[in-house]
């Protein structure tokens, strides 16, 4: 969107290791980031690339941002419906699949 983001992102991958098994209390310790940690690195590390890229200092994104947990598939369904269509809503193109900063795995 021209004026704001979204992001759909799991958390869980860090409580898990590489054969998917859970990992331990000493282990999450080390390698679980909470989500405010999370979205500080995104977008401080955005903010210095876009300010980089547009030729501007100073701060890029409010200092806060929307985030809830979700909780159910019918949550992640609709959260996930709503980020996809956005752009069509908001007229920017006709088609989600055709909006050119939409990444969906």
């Amino acid at each position: 969107m021209p004026n704001h983001v979204h992001v759909l992102l799991s958390m869980g991958n860090q409580l898990t290791d590489e054969d998917h098994r859970l990992l331990t209390i000493p282990e999450l310790s080390l390698r679980y980031r909470p989500l405010h940690e999370v979205m500080r690195r995104i977008k401080g590390g955005s903010a210095r690339y876009l300010n980089e890229h547009l030729g501007t200092k100073g701060p890029f994104w409010q200092k806060d941002s929307y985030d809830h947990y979700v909780r159910t598939a019918k949550s992640y369904d609709n959260i996930l419906y709503y980020i996809l269509y956005n752009p069509e809503k908001a007229g920017l193109v006709n088609n989600w699949r055709s909006y050119p900063f939409t990444y969906y795995v």
